[in-house]
């Protein structure tokens, strides 16, 4: 008998795809999964693996390693040296302090003279302090107030074979990354395997750091996504659940997701279960406007933002220059900025005047906005953005060229009218 699947069973934007996991090749021919086993494999090495966001970093690493060996902290969540010592305290549920019963099995004296430690196995270090002395005798049991250290949170990652995953690394202040790259250099070599990851523009954060890294660290660089890699995620689901889409469906499907496979693994799974929920087992150009619509309602959280942008700054913007378009709406630089950002195809990078060419198409040939004049609109945008998103990859300039670093904003600004001013 066939399994029936569901389709949230199928597509999971955000959790391991496990039916829907496309192997991909690197330019060595080689998988990216075999590239990190083979790093894993290599004592003392850092491990950094870097690509864009919503690349598949995280979902690699859980497709390597098996899920009781891994040890994830996000980035954006550690601020502070102590933060990096409690969240992994935390997720190996190691309390602030424990108790450790010994049998003594001969006569033993233990003295504690000033300051100083005593190692225990599988614990670390006992400190002992202040001049007490005491004398055991054959099967008498000794307690032990131990606690929690650095050194036992370390150890328990190794001897437990956890692999520790920093993500979002670049989140870390270089303060703090630099405490923590110092740490990593000693324990890799101790055993502890590490892996970070990054923005492939910040791969090196940790050797910038600590040049000592240099020649410990294994680099796998995420390609983006192509359009067959993104097809074949709707291919193997599509097929599972015995739904019919259209290959021209799915190629606008990719082209939408942006290199995104969790972009992509959500339109799937909205398009499924509108089908699965309404008995039907092939899709229709309607249905798929609809689903980006409803995709992009779930990123709402950029609509203030995008708004905030596209009206520029506060001061003289009742004098500032109106554009009006072929459609006969009428812009500034800034909401033309955006709506042309907007245009098909989805792009993720933008030359200034690949960005004139769309804003001909708006507007006409006529009265387009010189280069200078965009280049300002677009660091101010880029500003405004990251603003309000301080701690999130979404748009950065660079030569003259816009970089949309989340294909989640391109996907909300292209599907979802609410952001632009009535």
């Amino acid at each position: 008998m066939a399994t029936t699947y569901d389709a949230a069973d199928v597509f999971r934007p955000r959790a391991f795809p496990t039916l829907t996991y496309v192997t991909r090749a690197a330019d060595s021919d080689d998988s990216y999964e075999t590239m990190l086993q083979r790093a894993l494999r290599t004592p003392g090495t850092l491990i950094s693996v870097t690509g864009a966001s919503k690349t598949g970093k995280t979902v690699l690493c859980h497709k390597v390693l098996p899920e009781d060996r891994i040890l994830l902290l996000g980035g954006g969540q550690i601020r502070t040296i102590d933060d990096f010592w409690e969240q992994i305290a935390e997720r190996l549920d190691l309390p602030i302090e424990w108790q450790v019963t010994h049998t003594a099995t001969q006569a033993n004296a233990i003295k504690g003279e000033g300051s100083g430690s005593a190692g225990l196995p599988l614990v670390g270090q006992l400190h002992l302090g202040g001049g007490s002395s005491r004398t055991t005798s054959q099967g008498e049991n000794i307690a032990y107030k131990v606690t929690r250290n650095k050194s036992s949170i370390i150890k328990n990652l190794i001897d437990h074979q956890r692999t520790l995953i920093i993500d979002d690394f670049h989140y870390i202040d270089d303060e703090v990354q630099l405490y923590i790259a110092r740490v990593l250099k000693a324990e890799i070599f101790n055993g502890l395997r590490v892996i970070l990851l990054s923005l492939p523009h910040r791969a090196d954060d940790a050797i910038r750091l600590n040049p000592d890294l240099i020649g410990r660290t294994a680099f796998i660089d995420l390609a983006p996504w192509t359009e067959a890699d993104l097809t074949e995620i709707a291919r193997k689901g599509f097929q599972l659940l015995h739904i019919h889409v259209p290959d021209e469906f799915l190629v606008t499907m990719a082209a939408e997701s942006a290199s995104s496979p969790q972009l992509m693994q959500e339109i799937c799974l909205n398009l499924a279960l509108d089908l699965q929920d309404a008995g039907q087992s092939d899709a229709a150009a309607p249905l798929l406007q609809k689903i980006f619509r409803r995709t992009a309602k779930n990123y709402q959280h950029y609509r203030d933002v995008l708004q905030d942008a596209s009206h520029g700054p506060s001061q003289g913007r009742t004098h500032r220059k109106q554009y009006p378009a072929l459609s006969g709406k009428i812009y500034d630089v800034y909401s033309l900025l955006l709506t042309s950002i907007a245009l098909d195809p989805p792009i993720l990078r933008l030359s200034l005047d690949e960005i004139r060419q769309r804003m001909v198409r708006l507007l006409g040939s006529h009265d387009i906005p010189a280069k200078l004049t965009i280049a300002n609109a677009i660091k101010h945008i880029a500003a405004t953005i990251r603003a309000a998103l301080p701690k999130h990859d979404t748009i950065d300039v660079k030569n003259n060229t816009l970089y949309i670093l989340d294909p989640l904003l391109l996907f909300y600004l292209r599907w979802d009218d609410s952001w632009k001013s009535p």
